[in-house]
């Protein structure tokens, strides 16, 4: 099985939760950028996933602005707000 990258929108606790994942099953999912306004949250979700540290935004626009990251996105924002980063992820 090909290992899947993703990047994640919103490091909170749903985020961490479908991250686990890739750290009960390493080589079939890993993160390779997060995108999180709070501070703490992106760094916590930065150190425990391994996520270099160019690749941590405080804006899921700026994320999104940069060349293809990862094979898939993880919406994990509120749920009111997953509209907007949703549909730019799917065009892109």
């Amino acid at each position: 099985m090909k290992e899947i990258t993703a990047v994640v929108i919103g490091a909170g606790n749903r985020a961490d939760c479908y991250a686990e994942y890739s750290l009960n099953y390493p080589g079939q999912l890993s993160f390779t950028a997060v995108a999180e306004p709070i501070k703490e949250r992106a760094e916590y979700f930065k150190t425990k996933y391994n996520i270099p540290d160019d690749n941590v935004f405080d804006d899921w626009k700026v994320l999104l602005s940069k060349p293809k990251m990862a094979d898939v996105a993880f919406i994990c924002t509120q749920d009111k707000m997953h509209f907007e980063p949703a549909m730019k992820a799917l065009d892109l």
